[in-house]
Formats: structure tokens, sequence, C-alpha cells
């Protein structure tokens, strides 16, 4: 269900999601002696880095 007050989070939330998902295969296969919750936050902080580049570029800076 998406925020009526907040309309962009909820895309942003789903591409967030979508690049974890995609970039944990990827951390494991690179790092596997790190843990299960290691591998997630490495991806989360990836994500949050990987969308706050793509607004920069669109927006000039970071979506509120």
């Amino acid at each position: 269900m998406k925020d009526e007050h907040h309309p962009l989070q909820q895309p942003r939330a789903e591409q967030f999601d979508r690049i974890v998902r995609e970039l944990m295969p990827k951390i494991r296969l690179l790092s596997p002696h790190l843990s299960e919750l290691e591998v997630l936050r490495a991806a989360a902080r990836m994500a949050e880095y990987r969308l706050d580049d793509e607004a920069t570029l669109m927006w000039g800076g970071r979506f509120p």
C-alpha cells in the first residue's frame, strides 16, 4: 500500500529491496567469509549509495 503523504517512498523502498536482493549473491561470491547478516548489511549500504547516486544525477540532491 502506498503512503498517501509520501508517494515516492514506496517505489524507492521497492527499488532498494530489489537492489539489495541483486547485490547479496554477488557479495557472497566476492566475500564468502562474511556472515549472512554482514552480507545483508553490506548490500544495504551499497543499495543506499546507489540510490543516493541516482537521486543526485536525476534531481541534484537526495530524496527526502
